[in-house]
């Protein structure tokens, strides 16, 4: 078997791979979006059947123009959406310093041919 042939092959082997990655993939994704679909749709047709209000598998309710309450596995948790923006743009301000910062350092040490 020739050089040229073998790099074929071996081209070949990780389509093949790559393909069965993805496949794999997503099985993986289909099964996670059935099994939280099957979780919710019998925890609503459990709490129909029961009468029962609280609490929830998984759930979303607006308590205010800026607070959230999401109910994940049973548990109750409360999102303040100003907290949310706040940390974001502090985040977002601190990356932008490191970026440029990175930039000024890129140009000490890369040599341009001039």
């Amino acid at each position: 078997m020739s050089r040229v042939e073998r790099k074929k092959q071996e081209r070949l082997q990780e389509k093949l791979n790559e393909r069965k990655a993805r496949k794999k993939l997503l099985w993986v994704i289909a099964l996670v979006f059935f099994l939280v679909g099957g979780i919710v749709i019998v925890d609503e047709s459990t709490r129909t059947m029961m009468m029962f209000e609280e609490p929830r598998a998984f759930g979303h309710k607006k308590i205010d123009e800026s607070i959230h309450e999401f109910y994940i596995c049973g548990e109750k948790v409360l999102i303040d959406e100003k907290e949310i923006r706040s940390g974001y743009e502090q985040v977002k301000s601190e990356v932008e310093v490191f970026l440029k910062v990175l930039k000024d350092k890129k140009d000490q040490f890369v040599k341009t041919d001039e």
